[in-house]
């Protein structure tokens, strides 16, 4: 079968952890345009699709993407000559001047793309004027990018329906019967840019108005209960998975907005900061089932201070009974420092009431503020050394459920390989020799 528009997402279905995540604006360019369209994972990718093909859109959003996007991109022309090769995201906006330069790319819309990427899509398909259509970076011009965004633009994008991209959904739906709520969707946006200043992402309000030239942008509380209610009625759908904190970055009113009756669903949630009891039985009220996930800093692990502990504790001495699980992101040196966490995280660990996630947020991103061809070059080797993220630790995303959380646990402390020695020294000559390690 023949295709107008092929959208093409640069991880493979080989990387099942992270092959899910999509930018969260594609479903709404997908459904957007009206042709026939489909979605599939670089692997899938064959020249019979290609060369009947018209049109072929890349997103790159994150950096590690760079090497497969410019190996892709070859490659669909040297199968199809003729094809136009379309990218966006975060990266190519902020290297996208030099990227054009270098890839076998013919346009990049920078910024948000929601209606830009409409317009050229329908002009190249119809042979019509695209070099009017703002946020281009073509090889022959560039026009301003002057669209962005609006609250009101925003509210009438569709984001619940991947249908076009049959291997996502069906990876959606083999998710759905893990024991617990995971990250792996359906995902449902509440807005587009964050408070938080993070080092490993663009959400941040500065950078926002740097790339996107604008400011927050939040969809109203009855659009992301459409979307709730939509996946409510589908009976493969079994749980979802917020984007963002959405009570931490929109308020208590707008929570119980979204939440004000119950779905037939589970939910995947993480706190960006400690909730009130009468927050979390907002959650506990609205869905069957709560994957909560909390961090020890404060602000999306972006702050300087630690969350309040006593807090804390009190919070999951309530949930403990709840029809809820407890997830924390955690990192090994706020553990060591900070007795007082160390025994609650051991004891919840040890009583199968927690799930851990040990992560090291050293991934930086291109910066819009250095020289673009020094940080493409950069990110470009990065990306070509590493599999997904070059900056994270072996376990990073290493998530234990159930007994495995303890030693999940003990080996992010580094204990585990003495506790094996003792152990072998213990079996091999005497008690006194393994007390000496």
């Amino acid at each position: 079968m023949s295709y107008d528009l092929v959208y093409i997402h640069p991880t493979g279905l080989d990387h099942h952890s992270w092959s899910p995540i999509i930018p969260m604006g594609v479903p709404a360019l997908m459904q957007s345009v009206d042709c026939k369209k489909i979605g599939v994972f670089y692997d899938q990718v064959n020249e019979e699709l290609i060369r009947s093909a018209k049109i072929v859109a890349l997103d790159l959003h994150w950096y590690f993407h760079l090497y497969p996007v410019e190996v892709i991109s070859a490659y669909l022309k040297r199968i199809n000559p003729s094809i136009n090769i379309i990218a966006g995201g975060y990266t190519a906006t902020v290297l996208a001047e030099t990227i054009i330069k270098n890839f076998k790319i013919d346009f990049i819309i920078k910024g948000d793309a929601e209606y830009p990427f409409v317009l050229l899509v329908n002009g190249l398909l119809g042979n019509g004027d695209i070099r009017n259509i703002p946020n281009i970076v073509a090889k022959s011009f560039s026009s301003k990018q002057d669209y962005c965004l609006t609250k009101d633009g925003f509210s009438s994008y569709v984001y619940n329906d991947l249908s076009w991209f049959p291997a996502l959904e069906k990876i959606i739906h083999k998710a759905q019967k893990l024991k617990y709520p995971s990250w792996i969707g359906p995902w449902i946006p509440v807005s587009k840019g964050c408070k938080y200043q993070c080092s490993f992402c663009y959400g941040s309000p500065f950078l926002q108005e740097k790339i996107n030239k604008r400011k927050i942008v939040s969809r109203p509380a009855d659009k992301v209960r459409e979307d709730l209610l939509k996946w409510s009625r589908d009976e493969k759908i079994r749980y979802v998975h917020f984007i963002s904190d959405f009570l931490d970055s929109e308020g208590s009113d707008y929570a119980k907005a979204v939440l004000s009756a119950p779905y037939d669903l589970s939910v995947y949630y993480e706190f960006y900061n400690i909730p009130s009891i009468e927050e979390v039985n907002l959650f506990l009220n609205a869905f069957k089932y709560c994957h909560f996930w909390f961090t020890i800093k404060t602000d999306h692990s972006s702050g300087k201070n630690l969350n309040n502990f006593e807090a804390m504790r009190a919070l999951f001495d309530y949930l403990k009974d709840k029809n809820c699980r407890i997830g924390l992101c955690v990192q090994p040196r706020q553990i060591f420092r900070h007795k007082d966490y160390f025994k609650m995280f051991a004891s919840l660990a040890i009583r199968n009431k927690i799930d851990l996630l040990e992560y090291n947020w050293d991934i930086k991103v291109p910066d819009p503020m250095k020289d673009q061809e020094s940080e493409f070059r950069n990110f470009f080797n990065l990306s070509k050394k590493s599999d997904i993220f070059p900056y994270f630790k072996k376990r990073s995303i290493e998530i234990a459920y159930g007994h495995k959380a303890f030693f999940s646990f003990l080996m992010m402390l580094g204990t585990y390989s003495v506790l094996v020695k003792c152990l072998f020294n213990f079996c091999t000559q005497s008690f006194k020799e393994a007390t000496k390690i």
